[in-house]
């Protein structure tokens, strides 16, 4: 049996991971979104709320409807989303001290987070 855990938005902040703000500076940053007017667009109307998983479920939604005009934009968007989260996968495997302390429980979190195959964040 697989054991995956979910963790509330902001738990990985604690050792460095990206909160929304960063996420959609991350984004504006990258190539396929900063060559493409429409993408950056997208990006700034979602930036107050929803931040960039509604403006990927904007153009999701749009390809469900023209998949044929939306295609690369969705590609490009997704391509952008996948490097995010493999940077910050990155910066994480590459951490050799998990903890807050070291008083009570040595290794509690680093424990904890090695019983689950996989973990995801809400970040």
């Amino acid at each position: 049996m697989t054991h995956v855990v979910l963790l509330v938005a902001g738990f990985s902040r604690n050792w460095g991971g990206w909160l929304a703000a960063e996420a959609f500076e991350y984004l504006l940053g990258c190539r396929e979104i900063s060559n493409d007017p429409e993408l950056r667009q997208l990006l700034w109307k979602h930036q107050e709320s929803g931040g960039f998983e509604d403006a990927l479920d904007e153009i999701q939604t749009s390809y469900l409807r023209d998949p044929t005009n939306t295609r690369k934009q969705l590609a490009a968007f997704q391509t952008a989303i996948v490097r995010m989260f493999d940077d910050m996968n990155h910066a994480f495997l590459s951490m050799t001290d998990w903890e807050f302390c070291r008083q009570d429980q040595p290794q509690w979190v680093q424990k904890f987070l090695t019983r689950f195959d996989a973990v995801f964040t809400l970040n």
